[in-house]
């Protein structure tokens, strides 16, 4: 899936999932002064992870009951705090859906420490007039993965988490064996290997990365990594080209399917994605995790979610209190927004030594998909076309970023 693909989607996700509100389930706690009820919206695969944490949160907030609704489709939620993209924020405002302003909590509550936060993360989250509108609650950053049985079978070394451009390189070359299928690295068809690319380089396909307001493809750290990028095919036989690819592994899906296969050696994915985490199957193979390769700087591009509080809920002060529950805890995807949760050794032992490890590498160097870029990230498409045409050994890296250049309505 492309990153402009999964925005759309991030953003879209609240009035696509699921057919209609359903209470699901419901914590009872027992008799208090002031019981209050709030309603917090999730997915029927979230359930169970978010009844689990209903108890420990009832220890300190026995009057507060949570209560879980579903995503309704082509709707907003009916709900009184629910997860959402910093990019839905548009559409909230188009369907006249209210969200409170959270400054209040957030200035006089101390226990809360906002200090324990990137400020870069609720950036994604204030409007222009300063109104906060959403806590950060995850970040979902690119990794690389690699299947340690096939590397085991060819004898080559594993990636390293400070490995660089060469190693990536001479991993690829060590597994590269066309005549049995096998690949050490097979290009994304979404073309985020070459974002990275090109970022990793130096380089930039906009102006400013935050708020971006032209596209730079011509920018000559940006032809450089292109170029590299192009040499990995057709001169250091380190990676597979496309037709390479889909006579492999078949014309549409041919990275997923090879991976299952376990012909694959190593591949860009959320960290999230896991073990197969967020597929219909988990991988079959013993696997490794790395941060992606570094160039002359590292960098790696992710997303973050929030948690919001309706206008219309009765009961503001008890969503604050599971919205900073929440944060606190490790999340089912994604990782942890806040800095000492991510150091944990709680977080260490929930997804492993090298998952935290990695993701603590990552998000130093993590490139935030921001809102104010909605409208120019449109031309990534150009950019997709440019890096085919490179993988299509027709025309160069320099030919083909000018030609992107020139397209391009933000130039």
């Amino acid at each position: 899936m492309s990153w402009l693909t999964t925005i759309r989607r991030m953003a879209l996700i609240l009035i696509t999932v699921g057919l209609s509100i359903v209470h699901t389930g419901c914590v009872q706690v027992g008799p208090t002064a002031e019981p209050v009820t709030i309603a917090f919206a999730c997915s029927q695969e979230e359930e169970e992870y978010y009844t689990a944490l209903l108890e420990t949160f009832n220890k300190e907030h026995r009057h507060i009951t949570v209560e879980f609704v579903r995503f309704p489709q082509f709707r907003w939620p009916e709900a009184d705090v629910f997860e959402i993209s910093p990019f839905a924020r548009r559409f909230m405002d188009q369907n006249e859906v209210g969200v409170l302003d959270l400054r209040p909590y957030l200035e006089h509550d101390d226990a809360f420490a906002k200090e324990d936060f990137d400020p870069k993360l609720f950036d994604m989250f204030t409007n222009e007039d300063g109104e906060v509108w959403a806590v950060p609650y995850t970040i979902e950053v690119n990794v690389m993965y690699y299947n340690r049985d096939l590397f085991d079978e060819y004898a080559a070394a594993y990636p390293q988490t400070d490995w660089t451009w060469d190693d990536f390189m001479r991993a690829g070359q060590a597994l590269y064996d066309p005549y049995n299928g096998v690949f050490g690295y097979v290009p994304d068809p979404d073309h985020n290997d070459a974002l990275a690319l090109v970022y990793q380089n130096g380089g930039r396909i906009f102006d400013d990365w935050a708020t971006p307001t032209r596209t730079t493809f011509d920018d000559l750290a940006t032809i450089e990594a292109m170029d590299w990028y192009a040499k990995l095919m057709f001169e250091y036989e380190a990676m597979a080209t496309p037709p390479q690819a889909r006579e492999a592994f078949g014309i549409t899906g041919y990275v997923r399917t090879g991976v299952k296969q376990g012909r694959i050696g190593m591949w860009p994915a959320g960290i999230s994605d896991r073990g197969g985490r967020t597929e219909d199957e988990r991988w079959s193979f013993e696997w490794g995790i790395v941060p992606l390769p570094r160039g002359k700087e590292p960098a790696a591009f992710a997303f973050t979610s929030g948690l919001v509080v309706s206008s219309e809920t009765e009961n503001p002060d008890a969503c604050w209190k599971w919205i900073d529950f929440m944060t606190r805890q490790v999340p089912l995807y994604g990782m942890p927004v806040r800095k000492s949760l991510l150091e944990s050794k709680t977080f260490e032992d929930e997804v492993g030594q090298d998952v935290a490890a990695v993701a603590r590498a990552s998000v130093e160097h993590a490139l935030l998909f921001s809102p104010a870029g909605w409208d120019i990230y449109g031309t990534f498409q150009i950019f997709g076309e440019a890096v085919e045409k490179i993988a299509s050994g027709r025309v160069s890296a320099q030919e083909a970023m000018e030609w992107a250049q020139a397209t391009s309505q933000y130039k």
